[in-house]
């Protein structure tokens, strides 16, 4: 009986359950129920699909909104334009090696610069780019400009866009000309309306050449022709913390506007009540009685006043809105503290390993939107227009082949001066950097040359000043009086045996 049924047992085994096969997969590839809300606009476009011209324009106006409503979306905005710019680069020139025509030519640039404005400018820009996501800086005629006509302004990223709404095509994208090679050859500016208008007419306008326009964005994804705002990656969760924070405002309103309650003695009075003594109320609990002001307050009958404090429950609001500024400067680059304003929790140590990402950060994108993109086309027409003027001078001025210069940006006022001073020496002397570099970092609005005869006379007048060391740095060890720093020393055996 047993191998009968051993038998029967092999007949009734599925065929299909033996060659069933496990296949193995990625969970982030499958779509469930739990996770279909989440990833329900997920699409496989083209970068370029993915980021349209309506979805751009949609993000750029909540952006703006965020922007001109928003307090910390102001304040990451400003924190860029003054990292980034601040009172405007310093233009060291390389090109020559005639110290008075290089020291002239900076000059110039400075001065110009200052009569237009372009720190300012420039900073305008930067709030343009984390705002909007572009920077377009056209320049225009401007006679009354001293040394070089010419003025810069920046322009509304509304004002691209292809004319009278053609579609695209690989010559005309969004508003931008290409060559045949895919460089940037001309702008489509739609011109200002003349009346009070919200929209700019797409039948108006104007073909800049890209010479005129000096254009920057932040690349997020390739082969992407236009940028977006900074701010899409957080919008939605800045719209949530506004949320959240105007909730919590509403409910310390009504805390703070209720001076009292009305409780009843029988629970309910209506005019029907068997504890109504006198005449009969239509009172009910549930309304609302407002006492007039200066007047001494009458309760309805079976009623008593009963007073609290008018404040708002202990909660974590500014350790909840904390966080989740961190989180939305986090999506924008920006570190806690500069994202909160605030640098209450982090000691020293902890602040200067917190810069150095962000430091990294601000230089890469002075590097590749404000100079290479911005900075040295705009000088190159600067000095070409200037090359003139400084020939009759300067016989041996060379062509704009031949010159060389680049950008001094302003450093964050220091926190520790005598830490910074003790740095800058270990660098002098560890060949790091050369004081000359060290000075015009510290110094970005003057040159070393012109300050070296000052200092050396300063040396030789006041030598107990500068000969004296503070610190760390003053060149004396510490002497160890025993086993431990400051435990007193206790002579050896022989030492003793011998003196006595």
């Amino acid at each position: 009986m047993s191998r009968k049924k051993s038998k029967k047992a092999k007949k009734t085994k599925s065929p299909a359950a033996e060659q069933k096969q496990v296949r193995a997969g990625l969970n982030v590839a499958k779509r469930s129920s739990d996770t279909w809300h989440h990833w329900a606009f997920a699409r496989q476009e083209t970068p370029a699909g993915v980021v349209r011209p309506k979805d751009r324009a949609e993000a750029r106006t909540k952006a703006r909104e965020e922007y001109l409503n928003n307090p910390y979306a102001a304040g990451f905005a400003d924190t860029f334009a003054l990292y980034l710019v601040g009172t405007g680069p310093r233009l060291r020139f390389k090109g020559s090696g005639n110290p008075d025509f290089i020291r002239e030519v900076e000059l110039l640039w400075r001065d110009w610069s200052d009569s237009v404005r372009l720190a300012k400018t420039l900073r305008l820009g930067v709030k343009s780019l984390v705002v909007d996501g572009e920077l377009f800086l056209m320049e225009s005629l401007n006679p009354k400009r001293p040394i070089w006509g010419i003025n810069y302004q920046v322009l509304d990223p509304q004002r691209i866009g292809n004319p009278g709404g053609k579609p695209w095509t690989p010559r005309m994208q969004d508003g931008i000309f290409f060559d045949e090679f895919g460089n940037v050859d001309a702008f489509c500016v739609y011109d200002t309306p003349e009346y009070d208008c919200s929209f700019y007419d797409s039948g108006r306008y104007q073909v800049i050449s890209s010479q005129n326009i000096h254009f920057a964005f932040k690349e997020n994804l390739p082969e992407v022709t236009r940028g977006w705002s900074w701010f899409a990656p957080v919008l939605e969760s800045m719209g949530r913390l506004r949320d959240y924070e105007d909730g919590v405002i509403e409910a310390a309103k009504s805390a703070a506007n209720t001076f009292a309650t009305l409780e009843t003695q029988s629970g309910f009075v209506d005019g029907s009540s068997a504890l109504t003594i006198g005449e009969e109320t239509d009172y009910y609990p549930w309304e609302s009685h407002t006492p007039q002001r200066n007047k001494i307050i009458q309760l309805p009958p079976e009623t008593t006043l009963k007073a609290f404090q008018p404040a708002q429950p202990t909660t974590n609001v500014p350790e909840f809105i904390s966080n989740q500024v961190a989180r939305l400067g986090r999506g924008m680059g920006l570190t806690r503290n500069r994202a909160t304003g605030s640098s209450h929790e982090y000691n020293f140590s902890s602040g200067k390993l917190d810069s150095q990402p962000f430091e990294m950060l601000i230089s890469c994108l002075q590097r590749d939107l404000l100079e290479l993109d911005v900075m040295d086309k705009l000088f190159a027409d600067f000095y070409v227009g200037i090359l003139p003027r400084l020939c009759l001078k300067y016989p041996d001025a060379p062509e704009l082949e031949d010159a060389d210069w680049s950008w001094r940006w302003p450093k964050p006022p220091l926190v520790d001066e005598e830490a910074a001073a003790r740095a800058d020496a270990i660098r002098v002397k560890s060949c790091q950097a050369t004081i000359r570099e060290i000075w015009e970092e510290r110094h970005p609005d003057s040159r070393f040359e012109e300050v070296k005869a000052e200092i050396d006379a300063d040396r030789k007048a006041y030598p107990e000043i500068y000969g004296a060391q503070t610190g760390d740095a003053d060149g004396v060890a510490p002497v160890a009086a025993g086993t431990r720093i400051a435990e007193p020393q206790t002579p050896a055996i022989g030492k003793q045996r011998g003196e006595e």
